[in-house]
Order: C-alpha cells, then sequence, then structure tokens
C-alpha cells in the first residue's frame, strides 16, 4: 500500500514506466511496464512485465456488454454526465 505522492510507508519511492513495444491490430498492442523501487536515490527493486492492451471503440464495447445479458449500458467521458469526447482521457461504463 502507497502512501499519497507515490511513496509506501518506508519512505522509498515507487516509479513506473510504461514502453509501447509495438501495435499489431489483431492481436492488440504490447507495451513493457518497468516497475522501480528506489530507497535513498538508490535503486533496490526493478521488475519488467509485458502487458497487452485490448482497444475498444464506444459502440463495440456497447454490442459486447448487450450480448453478456447488460442492459442500459452507458458510457461516460472524464466521469461527467455526457458522452465521451475524442479529448476525454478516460471512460466510465
Amino acid at each position: 500500500m502507497t502512501a499519497e505522492g507515490g511513496q509506501p510507508p518506508s519512505g522509498d519511492l515507487l516509479t513506473l514506466e510504461g514502453v509501447r513495444t509495438g501495435t499489431d491490430w489483431l492481436r492488440q498492442s504490447a507495451k513493457i511496464l518497468r516497475y522501480e523501487r528506489w530507497r535513498a536515490g538508490e535503486l533496490v527493486q526493478a521488475q519488467i512485465e509485458v502487458m497487452r492492451q485490448r482497444y475498444w471503440e464506444i459502440e463495440e464495447l456497447r454490442l459486447t456488454l448487450a450480448s453478456c445479458g447488460f442492459a442500459d449500458v452507458a458510457v461516460i467521458g472524464s466521469y461527467q454526465p455526457r458522452e465521451p469526447r475524442s479529448s476525454d482521457r478516460g471512460w466510465t461504463v
């Protein structure tokens, strides 16, 4: 568990860096994530993870959820009670 500012109670600094390794539109894109733990300015631990991301269009997401039995699916942008916009940083379903 971390405290405010991304620092755990021990006072260590935790960092996360993501690097896109490529986009394969059939398998979606892959990203390399590197987690690091710093103590007193020295790197004490690092971990690398490969993560695949799935890209959804809004209507594709609505249709998929409806086909799974969800009713009245609503998607909003940037936590506002409105349709998502291209400038939104995230969606809520």
